[in-house]
This record gives C-alpha cells, structure tokens and sequence, in this order.
C-alpha cells in the first residue's frame, strides 16, 4: 500500500478482479455488448430481473424502478402481477441510461 503524502493515508486500488481497463474511445454498441457480457458473468442462468434485483444491480432504490416502470420509460416482462426486466434492456439502461 503506497502512502498519500498530502494527508498521510493509506490508497487502497478497488479495481474488480478479471475487469480489463476499457479504451476510452468506445462505441455506444461496444459498449453495450461489454456491459452484456459482464451480467452474463454476473448472472450466468438469469434472463429476467424484478425490480429488487434491477435496483440492486444499478444501485438505485426500488422506488426508482418503479417510478420508470409506470411513466414507461422502462421496458418490462409481465409475469402475473410481477414486472421482470429483461437483462438486454439492464445492458441497455447501464450503457444510455433511464
């Protein structure tokens, strides 16, 4: 661990394992496809997320979702009474935003 010399604090690198650094100069469907793969190794077997789980991958509140979901902003999956996102729309949310 190296040292800070403005305030004498330890610098600790959070770089997530098996995550190679991207060139800045990305198209938005290099983009998407990247941000494809890495909730195909995040979630290998899932194809749908509920609204728990869609504010839990994006670090939102579930409130949020919701709020999306009924001024149609957000694309959903009708299983019953459950709204489910589909993991190309959550790629598509990660890339261009809500």
């Amino acid at each position: 661990m190296k040292r800070d010399k403005l305030n004498n604090r330890r610098k600790i690198d959070i770089k997530p394992r098996g995550m190679e650094v991207l060139p800045k100069s990305l198209s938005n469907d290099d983009l998407f496809l990247y941000n494809l793969s890495y909730l195909d190794q995040l979630f290998p077997e899932k194809v749908l997320f509920s609204i728990k789980e869609t504010a839990s991958v994006l670090n939102v509140s579930d409130d949020f979702i919701s709020n999306r979901i009924r001024t149609g902003k957000l694309k959903t999956t009708r299983l019953g009474d459950r709204s489910m996102i589909n993991k190309l729309t959550l790629a598509n949310i990660i890339t261009k935003g809500v």
